[in-house]
């Protein structure tokens, strides 16, 4: 509703009351005036919390941007853990079945040498 279409209304609506037109007028351009007001401040308000909401909603994909990068980060270096602990295992191995075959030449030679000596032929000396 435009301004005169609003004045026209107020001094109808006066004119009913049986009131007089001007004063209802000045009364209504008061509360309109206070409406306005109020309306800004509302505007105002719902600026700033659209604001700030998208600011939060900025932070939490930041946040959750984060968090995918150090669960990746935690991923890699869990891999890379049990990739060292498999590694790890398969060199004990190793180094167990070197020590058995260290143990197996080493009684090999030592039944050699006895061996050896049970068949040196005894030439009196």
């Amino acid at each position: 509703m435009n301004e005169p279409d609003l004045i026209a209304a107020l001094i109808a609506l006066s004119n009913d009351l049986g009131g007089d037109p001007e004063g209802t007028i000045m009364q209504g351009v008061a509360e309109l005036t206070r409406l306005a007001a109020e309306n800004r401040t509302y505007a105002e308000a719902h600026a700033f919390n659209s604001a700030r909401f998208a600011e939060m909603l900025s932070e939490r994909d930041e946040a959750k941007a984060e968090i995918a990068r150090l669960t990746a980060e935690r991923d890699e270096w869990q891999r890379q853990h049990d990739l060292k602990d498999h590694r790890c295992f398969a060199l004990a191995q190793r180094a167990e079945n070197a020590e058995a075959e260290i143990a197996r030449l080493h009684q090999a030679y030592r039944d050699e040498a006895q061996l050896r000596v049970a068949l040196k032929p005894d030439t009196g000396e």
